[in-house]
């Protein structure tokens, strides 16, 4: 028999230790190259792949209107920057998901975006009910939402600190235009008719609030459904007494306002919102002659002749009265440079935050707040700053007239007035 000798067992104990020791460092340090090997990679595909931008855009149904010039502006302006070496060296790959106009269609159309086409930044729709329901979703998703939406409430109470916008929209426009002056002008007793959805809801209680504090008696407010194809029984509800009145419709509804009122013999003054007049031809707006319309970019070069606004209709392929080169379609105005605007926003803030993937979503947000934007090739509407508590942009405004040509005249300009803002999202915790 063997007898063992304990200073041998302790010196195999040693050498198991230390080969056990020697095999998990040898396990760990291969783990540690894994993951090296692994992430690197990853590191550099987020900075070599393309930033994609998602346009949520109201392709079919009643806004169908303007979305060939927004898909215009907007591939015309990533076109522009991967021409030029795209943002911060990195190409911009650009995806388009229809709403038809409704808001279900609308809000699936951004989890598309996001979920399938990985969209690093959506460029909103116009429809407000679409807006409305998306900033929400997109916060869920961390990702950044540049609204075209014009109730005052995406971003005010319906937003939030993923919410950017660049136009104006319900409360700047009336802030700007519903001004005792024009009261002065128009007469005292308003009667209210708008579209019966955000939008219009928006405007109504904008020009309610401003309309009373100016003085004015409002005699009827008469709210009418999308789409309506027999306006008469609406228009019939508006108060004979009328002097003037507020219209905010749009597209096909607009149109049918302005053929359908000659019918009951209305002789009252007329203000309508910015996008009356948006796509409609001159041969119809004829019917509009005397209309009020304010205008934050108007439909002729010779209202803002700058090589900037050259360059952005050239892109968009608008004439110099605003007809499409080579088509029959007429240019949404005050709305189609929102989705230029916006992309070259996007541009300016990536490079400005080092923004590299959603995880620098904060550094962006925050270079964005308070962001100023001068008037350039990259911003033809005009110089703004984007203000920081609520991510709303105030730009300038032209107070037109449509004219017996179905054109309009600028009657003035009218300078951005900020009003209060709503909210500060700089409070929200992300």
């Amino acid at each position: 028999m063997i007898k063992k000798n304990p200073d041998t067992t302790a010196n195999m104990r040693k050498v198991v230790g230390t080969d056990m020791t020697r095999r998990r460092l040898v396990l760990a340090s291969g783990v540690a190259m894994a993951a090296a090997v692994v992430g690197a990679p990853t590191v550099l595909r987020a900075a070599n792949k393309p930033i994609v931008i998602g346009h949520q855009l109201d392709q079919t149904g009643i806004l169908a209107v303007y979305a060939p010039w927004y898909d215009r502006a907007a591939k015309g302006a990533i076109d522009r920057i991967n021409k030029a070496g795209g943002i911060d060296g990195r190409q911009v790959k650009y995806v388009v998901e229809n709403t038809a106009s409704k808001v279900d269609i609308g809000l699936a159309a951004i989890e598309k975006l996001v979920k399938r086409e990985e969209s690093d930044f959506i460029l909103g729709a116009l429809h407000s009910g679409i807006a409305l329901g998306s900033t929400k979703v997109c916060k869920s998703l961390n990702t950044l939402y540049f609204s075209a939406a014009h109730a005052e409430e995406v971003t005010g109470s319906g937003g939030n600190r993923f919410v950017f916008r660049v136009s104006s929209q319900s409360e700047s426009e009336g802030e700007a235009t519903a001004t005792k002056e024009l009261t002065s002008e128009l007469g005292s007793k308003w009667s209210i008719f708008y579209a019966d959805y955000a939008w219009g809801q928006s405007h109504a209680r904008v020009w309610r609030e401003r309309l009373k504090r100016n003085g004015a008696e409002i005699l009827s407010e008469v709210a009418m459904p999308l789409g309506a194809s027999d306006l008469v029984p609406y228009l019939s509800k508006i108060h004979r007494d009328t002097q003037a009145c507020v219209v905010a419709l749009f597209a096909s509804d607009a149109v049918g306002f302005i053929q359908q009122r000659e019918a009951l013999g209305f002789n009252f003054k007329l203000m309508g919102m910015q996008g009356l007049a948006a796509g409609i031809p001159p041969d119809v707006l004829k019917l509009a002659a005397g209309f009020y319309v304010p205008e934050s970019l108007p439909r002729r070069l010779k209202d803002k002749d700058t090589p900037h606004n050259k360059l952005l209709r050239q892109t968009v392929l608008a004439d110099e009265n605003g007809k499409e080169i080579g088509g029959n379609q007429w240019l949404t105005e005050s709305y189609y440079w929102v989705a230029w605007t916006h992309v070259n926003l996007i541009k300016k803030a990536v490079e400005a935050s080092g923004w590299k993937s959603k995880a620098d979503n904060l550094k962006m947000i925050e270079a964005m707040e308070g962001m100023k934007l001068e008037e350039s090739d990259d911003f033809p509407q005009g110089s703004t700053t984007i203000r920081a508590a609520d991510h709303q942009a105030f730009v300038d405004l032209h107070l037109t007239q449509i004219q017996s040509d179905g054109f309009a005249k600028v009657i003035r300009k009218l300078a951005p007035k900020q009003y209060p803002a709503p909210i500060d999202y700089r409070k929200e915790t992300l």
